[in-house]
């Protein structure tokens, strides 16, 4: 399996009765899922490639921060991967 989206979210429905409500009054909620998958062909699709690049298990900090860095001009600020890499220990 490849990647995949996909969107929720949570619409209007009048049970009993009606009231005329403008959807900015409710609609505040909106999800959207996105399956990654490391096995997939990388030159899919730029935003997926990135995100399994970010999110990467297989690769070694060093990896993910010069790929970000030279294909996605991305600067990586020091600091960066901080927190990740003390959750990895």
């Amino acid at each position: 399996m490849g990647f995949f989206y996909t969107r929720y979210f949570i619409p209007k429905e009048d049970i009993l009765g009606h009231l005329d409500v403008d959807p900015s009054a409710y609609d505040k909620l909106e999800i959207v899922q996105i399956c990654l998958n490391e096995n997939a062909y990388e030159h899919e699709d730029e935003l997926i490639r990135l995100l399994n690049t970010v999110f990467s298990t297989r690769k070694s900090f060093q990896e993910i921060e010069t790929i970000v860095e030279n294909e996605y001009n991305i600067p990586m600020k020091d600091g960066f991967g901080e927190g990740s890499s003390k959750c990895a220990t």
